[in-house]
C-alpha cells in the first residue's frame, strides 16, 4: 500500500511538471504574440499585423483613398517562416520567407534582402 501511495504521488508530481513546461498555455513570447502590432520600416511605411491574421500597410491605405483596388493580405506562421497571402481580385498568391521578431525589431528576408522594421506605439 505505501509503495502505491508513493507511486501516485510520484506521478502526480510528474503530471504537474509537465504541465507546468510543456503545456505553457498562452506563451507571451510567441513568434505570433511578438508580431502582433505596429510596425515601420526603412522607408518609413507602418505596417500592422493584427491578431486576426490580417496585414494592412501605409502604402495600401493610400490606394485606398484613391480608389485604387488594394490587396488583401493575410499573415500566417509557420515555424520560422512567415506566410503572407494577398488577395487581389479573382489572384491569389502566397509568399514564404524567413523572418525573426523580438520585442522590438523583425526581421524578413526577401529573396535574399533582409529589412528590419521597428516596433511602433
Amino acid at each position: 500500500m505505501k509503495r502505491m501511495i508513493g507511486l501516485l504521488m510520484m506521478l502526480g508530481f510528474v503530471v504537474s511538471v509537465v504541465g507546468f513546461v510543456g503545456c505553457g498555455g498562452d506563451n507571451p513570447t510567441s513568434s505570433k504574440d511578438l508580431l502582433v502590432g505596429s510596425w515601420i520600416d526603412e522607408n518609413g511605411v507602418g505596417w500592422t499585423f493584427s491578431s486576426d491574421g490580417i496585414l494592412t500597410n501605409g502604402y495600401w491605405d493610400e490606394l485606398k483613398e484613391e480608389g485604387e483596388e488594394y490587396p488583401i493580405v493575410t499573415w500566417s506562421i509557420d515555424g520560422d517562416n512567415l506566410i503572407w497571402t494577398t488577395v487581389l481580385g479573382d489572384i491569389t498568391t502566397s509568399v514564404t520567407f524567413p523572418f525573426s521578431v523580438t520585442d522590438e525589431s523583425l526581421t524578413i528576408t526577401i529573396d535574399g534582402t533582409t529589412e528590419t522594421l521597428t516596433r511602433i506605439g
